[in-house]
């Protein structure tokens, strides 16, 4: 055993009122009892501030260190001590539980708000798909009326020169011209249109992919807000006063709704005032 080993043994045996131990009590080397320095290697700074809190905080005449036994109890301070520090940590632990649970719905109230904006984000996204998906098809209804108008231009250019020459021709020969000038424009028109017609499939199947992907990316938000809004429900209500709390929004509710029409306007207004007062 060190030197500095024998020195801390030597101080601890002159503990007095079952003092058997010495643990750091508010960064001061300090006699504690065995129930003592076990609450304090278990709860850390808690578990001393517990112990100041319970002991006398006297100091011990043979070392010059701080003591802890509860003065009030000096003669049964080894048997009063792990009832005392078994409720101060219970204390401690519902006051840890406490602020848990209100770290856990500040954070639940950001990420249902953040959800929310994405839900909003989303529905913005759906509205411009289906202003693209109606520019997109009048871009391509125009391109094919252009093409259809220079078609039918050019076909028309070349029919006026066979009736230019159909004094040089014979009548026979300059009509079969006329006939194919027309047969080919009509060709023309009806690859137009296919090209036209798959267009719009194009679009539209795009126009459906992008719909689906952002109706299933709006149904996993919903989907994470009710989950965390039932979770936060949850906490809001937990406990003996969630009956109660449960109690007094459907009351609201009905107040609001007309449900309890035979108490009067009043009645109704002083319900959903309290109610608007207290959640949100």
């Amino acid at each position: 055993m060190s030197i500095a080993n024998n020195h801390l043994s030597e101080l601890a045996r002159k503990g007095r009122y079952g003092d058997t131990e010495l643990r750091l009590v508010d960064n001061a080397l300090s006699h504690v009892n065995k129930v003592e320095a076990d609450h304090i290697d278990k709860y850390g700074n808690q578990g001393e501030m517990d112990v100041k809190t319970i002991g006398s905080g006297t100091i011990n005449p043979k070392t010059g260190l701080p003591e802890y036994a509860p003065p009030a109890w000096l003669p049964v301070a080894m048997k009063a001590a792990p009832l005392v520090l078994s409720a101060f940590s219970f204390l401690s632990g519902r006051g840890r539980e406490k602020e848990q649970k209100k770290i856990r719905i500040d954070q639940l109230g950001e990420e249902i708000s953040y959800l929310r904006g994405q839900k909003d984000s989303l529905r913005k996204d759906m509205s411009n798909l289906y202003e693209v998906r109606d520019a997109d098809e009048k871009v391509a209804v125009g391109e094919y009326g252009e093409k259809t108008k220079k078609a039918g231009t050019k076909f028309s250019t070349a029919l006026q020169k066979l009736e230019r020459m159909s004094t040089d021709l014979v009548t026979s020969s300059v009509e079969g011209l006329k006939l194919e000038t027309e047969e080919r424009l009509s060709d023309i028109k009806g690859n137009l249109l296919d090209s036209l017609n798959k267009s719009y499939a194009n679009i539209a199947s795009s126009f459906e992919s992008d719909l689906s992907s952002l109706k299933s990316d709006m149904r996993g938000i919903e989907s994470s807000i009710a989950l965390k809004e039932k979770e936060l429900d949850t906490l809001n209500y937990s406990g003996w006063t969630g009956p109660l709390n449960r109690k007094v929004v459907k009351a609201a509710e009905l107040a609001r709704n007309g449900g309890f029409a035979s108490f009067g306007q009043s009645w109704r207004s002083r319900i959903t005032d309290m109610i608007e007062d207290k959640y949100t």
